[in-house]
């Protein structure tokens, strides 16, 4: 270290000129690389943290059917949008993208380029084109609205009805929100418009122009709004970008306020105004100036380490761009130490020379080194899976249980509890075991959020979960749609290896069993329960077998995610009467779900769930904020079309 001070207070000292042309040089290049950046950069490099934007992620996932696709969301609410009115609206809609620059670049298929919760109608319409639907009372059109429903396929039903808002009410026939889906494929745009410009710049604004279109439609309270996360690019991203140029000026003010102060030299006998004023100065635009220049370097490093070179980091993003103004809180500390270290050698009666020297030699190690530690603190970052934490990070460890074994999940939160953690993120699988350890966790101080299962524990934790109540409901809904009120349903229950039914499994039995009776009344009969183990599934085959020799639509509901079991297990069987609905997307359901041997799967994002927790803990740690840690997993309902 000592080397390198000595080598710079050299250069500095005996060949100023030079020192001052490689710096201009250098300047000079990390400033045009910097300016590449924005060339470089087509993402924001992670999700927004705003409740647009989290809908928008969750709309695109549900709907996106391949990478060079994406989905534009078409959001009609009112009182019941379920009329007369709806449907007019909903007519327009169809008018205005196909009269929208965007609609050469849809997907189409043979429903045409928007799909919605009409379908029913138009499904309808299709078998009868000179129905005239704006004739209709509201009551008249409720009714056809039911009638098509009914008999259209199961699954395009179940999609439609997925497509409404929770408020549905299928009795009444009543909805105060409704959503079509409209399918861009992006890359007719990139081949046309070229990659960054097509689909940062053209799509979103294609978008932009779409959506004020729709917002122009008003039928009675029927209103109209376009979403996507083009729409949110191509305007909050601007009001992103412009935000943190103005903090940026604002900090700089603000240092430069306070630098003002701390440099002021106080005119005194010898030391006139004009001198004390132009000393102030001196070491006050000698200060700015290095912190914009380590700004300007910065940033051109950045660009050379970025996509489209090295590509050892990634492309700047929202995060990233508040780096300059972390790096003027570092360097007005570092310039006041050498500044402060320099005045006080010249007030020693020390040359120029000598001074510069001997500020190099002495506060320049301390402030290399500072610099040097700071610089590994953040390239630690690089290694974390969480984009929008890889600017800052997080130290993390991943250690796994066996659900077959509980002893496994003991040992691992002992292991933990051994260690300097400040939170834990698991499934409390075991019961008793996760009491313990909250139990623990709250006498050492450490947070806890359990995902996937929930239990009501007393002891204090955050919980990120599908309700298994409501999940239970929507499959008793799903099966009942098809089913009937006179058909038999049966729930099958698997245990674990250790003979143990999970309690999120009870309440989604629960919640099936409650929906179905207050639907059609004293169950009798009509519903069964099968216990089993995955590796013994006779039992759940012969009551099958059973059920269908009477010959009557049969409803399936396997309460968690290995349902890929039974098709298998019924592949000699005639199951043209039976519906199946399970849980999760895994590689073998999502297999069964195209190859129509399940119809209907419950999924409960635990990719999502993780990544939320993650993000959540990192958020309460910084900045003590605990709101993305109380989540309830909305039920997404999958067909084999929206697979």
């Amino acid at each position: 270290m000592k080397l390198l001070t000595n080598f710079f207070s050299t250069a500095a000292t005996k060949r100023p000129v030079i020192t001052i042309i490689i710096v201009l040089l250098l300047t000079g290049f990390f400033g045009f690389m910097a300016g590449q950046a924005e060339e470089l950069s087509t993402s924001f490099g992670g999700e927004l943290d705003t409740p647009e934007i989290q809908a928008s992620s969750k709309l695109g996932e549900y709907f996106q059917t391949s990478g060079s696709q994406s989905v534009f969301q078409i959001i009609v609410s009112g009182d019941d949008v379920l009329t007369v009115d709806g449907y007019k609206a909903w007519q327009e809609i169809n008018t205005a993208v196909l009269q929208s620059e965007i609609y050469p670049y849809l997907v189409k298929d043979q429903g045409g380029a928007v799909q919605g919760f009409f379908a029913p109608v138009d499904f309808a319409k299709a078998f009868n084109p000179t129905l005239n639907v704006s004739a209709m009372s509201d009551e008249q059109f409720k009714q056809l609205y039911n009638q098509a429903n009914g008999q259209m396929p199961p699954e395009f039903k179940a999609f439609a009805a997925a497509l409404l808002s929770s408020t549905y009410d299928e009795e009444a026939t009543t909805a105060s929100a409704g959503l079509a889906i409209v399918t861009i494929d992006s890359s007719l745009i990139v081949q046309e418009f070229g990659g960054s410009d097509g689909v940062f710049i053209e799509q979103p604004r294609m978008e932009v122009a779409l959506s004020e279109a729709l917002s122009e439609i008003s039928i009675g309270d029927i209103k109209v709004s376009g979403f996507s996360f083009g729409l949110l690019l191509g305007n909050e991203g601007d009001d992103f970008l412009a935000e943190i140029g103005l903090l940026f000026g604002q900090a700089f003010l603000i240092i430069l306020v306070v630098l003002a102060y701390i440099f002021f030299i106080r005119p005194r006998k010898g030391f006139g105004i004009l001198k004390s004023g132009r000393r102030t100065f001196s070491d006050l635009l000698l200060s700015l100036g290095a912190i914009l220049l380590s700004i300007g370097w910065m940033q051109g490093a950045g660009t050379i380490l970025g996509p489209g070179y090295l590509d050892i980091i990634g492309a700047p993003n929202q995060v990233s761009q508040i780096a300059p103004i972390i790096l003027i809180g570092l360097g007005v500390d570092y310039a006041i130490h050498f500044t402060s270290r320099y005045r006080e050698e010249i007030g020693s009666g020390n040359s120029i020379v000598g001074s510069t020297s001997s500020t190099l030699k002495s506060v320049g190690i301390a402030l290399t080194l500072a610099t040097l530690a700071t610089i590994v603190g953040f390239l630690t970052n690089i290694v974390s899976p969480l984009p929008e934490l890889k600017d800052f990070g997080i130290t993390y460890s991943l250690v796994t249980f066996k659900m077959s074994n509980e002893k496994t999940f003991v040992d691992q939160a002992n292991a933990i509890f051994d260690l300097s953690f400040d939170a834990i993120i698991t499934v409390p699988y075991f019961f008793n075991q996760s009491k313990d350890l909250l139990k623990k966790a709250s006498e050492k101080k450490i947070k806890v959020v359990f995902i996937d299962t929930h239990h009501d524990f007393k002891e204090p934790h955050f919980a990120i979960y599908q309700d298994s109540l409501k999940s239970g409901a929507v499959a008793a809904r799903l099966l009942h749609n098809v089913v009937g009120d006179n058909g038999n349903y049966l729930i099958v229950s698997l245990m674990n290896n250790m003979g143990i039914i999970q309690n999120n499994i009870k309440k989604r039995e629960f919640a099936f069993r409650s929906f179905l009776e207050n639907r059609i009344g004293p169950l009798n009969n009509s519903v069964h329960s099968v216990v089993s183990t995955s590796k013994n599934l006779s039992v759940v085959r012969n009551k099958l077998i059973s059920l269908l020799d009477l010959k009557k639509n049969v409803g399936l509901y396997v309460t968690n995610s290995r349902v890929y079991l039974l098709p298998k297990v019924l592949k000699d069987l005639n199951t043209s009467q039976l519906t199946i609905i399970g849980y999760d997307l895994n590689e073998k359901n999502k297999i069964l779900l195209e190859e129509n041997k399940i119809h209907f799967l419950l999924n409960q994002q635990p990719e999502w769930q993780g990544y939320k927790a993650a993000k959540g803990i990192f958020k309460f740690l910084t900045e003590g904020d605990s709101g993305a840690l109380h989540l309830t997993i909305p039920v997404e309902i999958i067909v084999k079309e929206n697979l």
